[in-house]
C-alpha cells in the first residue's frame, strides 16, 4: 500500500510573539517596586525591581519599557514577570510624554528662573 501520509511532520508555524510595551508610571526606590502604564491603556501592572532585567540605576518614572506579564501569585493581579528598557526612550530629564523638566521655568517671577528672571 502507498503511503499517504507524509514521514516529516511539516514545520510548525514560526510565531512570532510581540512583547507589550509601556512606561513606567510609578517607580518607589525605597520599596523596588514600581507600576507600569501599558500602552494598550489596560490597568497598571505591578512591577518588582527583582523582574526587571537591565541595569536598575536607571528606572525611573517615564521610561520606556518591555514587558511580559503574570498573575501575580499572592494577589492574582497583573505583574511584571519580567520587565526591561525599550531601545526608544525620552530625552535625560524629560517626563513621560518627553517634555523636559521643569516646564516653561520655575514660573512667573521666580527668582533665578522663569518668566520676569533679572538678566
Amino acid at each position: 500500500f502507498p503511503r499517504l501520509e507524509s514521514r516529516h511532520a511539516a514545520p510548525a508555524p514560526i510565531r512570532r510573539s510581540i512583547m507589550p510595551t509601556g512606561t513606567v508610571k510609578k517607580y518607589v526606590t525605597e520599596k523596588d517596586f514600581g507600576f507600569l502604564a501599558p500602552d494598550d491603556r489596560s490597568p497598571d501592572i505591578f512591577a518588582p525591581i527583582r523582574t526587571f532585567v537591565g541595569n536598575k540605576e536607571m528606572v525611573r518614572e517615564g521610561v520606556r519599557v518591555y514587558y511580559e506579564e503574570k498573575p501575580d501569585d499572592k494577589t492574582g493581579k497583573a505583574m511584571a514577570a519580567m520587565w526591561r528598557m525599550s531601545d526608544t526612550q525620552p530625552p535625560a530629564g524629560a517626563d513621560a510624554f518627553g517634555a523636559a523638566a521643569g516646564g516653561y521655568g520655575a514660573g512667573y517671577g521666580a527668582a533665578g528662573a522663569g518668566y520676569g528672571a533679572a538678566a
